[in-house]
């Protein structure tokens, strides 16, 4: 463990210094040797200690400097008591839910002892964003990918494997993209990924990335409409909205007229492939698989240089004869949709589409 620490930035303020260990005995000297009265930052170290850490012997010290001068600590033992084995989520959650001042500070001091609840801090704190940002630009390096991902931060254990901190995004900063576009200075990424979160909104400073950015993933957020400023971002090739609870398509998506790769896959309300989906004509790779969309609309026939449709899992029980006349159509995958007769399907297609079942 002290190879993988080694690995992980210093997120954590001054005060809490000497809690930077992942060996207990050393936590629990750093314990014995402070005294109250105890800033705010070292209280919320405490309560995170008290009712976070995995060690029952660290808990139990940090528990009693808690009850005796932590008065914030009565209000989150009300509302949630020990979290000590619960999965990152939850303690994420709750601490999230926790609406009192101590909460940036609580989940800043789980995320260094447990790499978790990370998102309040990426979303607030300037400081421990940079880190974090490093952390995430530092994977996408190392492993060669042109997306950064900021759905999870990865800490690597031995510079070969490791575990993620998924992030349960709410709000993004203003700062956001501005401070991405920085990063890449450093390594020149065009994507970027946000990939299972909360966000059902985007700030309108992500304009600024419009001359770099051409891949972005929303996937597994609850947007139920897409938000303006997307539209501005004209370089965009790929743009993947599976698992959001969008039920249409607005026609400005006509203004990214560089995309290449669409998903609106696994979507909870979407009943049909929109029309203005259906007008795109530059776009090359469809994905509909996995969700609600129950119909392909004639109009899918606009779209010209579609060459890969994928509509695995999908409760379709036909294709409109449309299809058969897009030209650069080459490969249909509907595996798993098994209202859908594939020899009906290859009759309309023709013999020059591979159709995977």
């Amino acid at each position: 463990m002290k190879d993988f620490k080694a690995t992980v930035p210093s997120i954590c303020s001054r005060a809490i210094n000497a809690f930077r260990s992942e060996d207990p005995s050393a936590i629990l000297d750093a314990l014995s040797a402070i005294e109250a009265p105890f800033d705010e930052e070292l209280e919320a170290e405490l309560i995170a200690l008290g009712y976070v850490h995995r060690e029952a012997k660290v808990r139990k010290k940090a528990m009693g400097l808690v009850k005796k001068h932590v008065a914030a600590a009565a209000d989150f033992k009300a509302a949630y008591g020990s979290m000590a084995g619960a999965a990152q989520h939850v303690v994420a959650e709750r601490i999230r839910a926790f609406d009192h001042p101590y909460r940036l500070n609580i989940a800043k001091a789980v995320l260094f002892h447990r790499l978790m609840a990370a998102s309040i801090p990426l979303e607030q704190d300037p400081a421990i964003r940079k880190e974090l940002l490093a952390v995430m630009l530092g994977k996408a390096k190392r492993e060669g990918e042109k997306e950064i991902s900021l759905g999870e931060v990865y800490w690597y254990w031995k510079n070969s494997s490791g575990w993620a901190t998924h992030l349960d995004l709410h709000e993004l900063p203003g700062t956001l993209f501005a401070e991405l576009g920085r990063l890449r200075k450093e390594y020149p990424f065009d994507g970027v990924s946000f990939h299972g979160g909360s966000l059902t909104a985007l700030p309108d400073e992500m304009a600024k990335a419009k001359s770099w950015l051409k891949s972005l993933t929303l996937s597994w957020n609850p947007f139920e409409t897409l938000p303006d400023v997307l539209f501005a971002c004209t370089n965009l090739e790929t743009l993947k909205l599976c698992g959001t609870a969008l039920v249409d398509i607005p026609a400005d998506i006509a203004k990214l007229k560089k995309l290449r790769h669409l998903d609106i896959g696994n979507g909870k309300k979407m009943k049909e492939i929109p029309a203005s989906v259906c007008a795109l004509g530059h776009v090359e790779v469809l994905r509909i698989g996995n969700g609600s969309i129950r119909k392909i609309p004639d109009a899918i026939g606009q779209m010209q240089s579609l060459r890969e449709l994928q509509m695995q899992s999908t409760n379709i029980t036909k294709v409109p004869a449309s299809l058969g006349s897009l030209p650069n159509l080459k490969k249909i995958r509907m595996a798993f949709s098994r209202r859908l007769d594939r020899a009906k399907v290859k009759a309309i297609v023709g013999s020059g589409v591979k159709v995977e079942v």
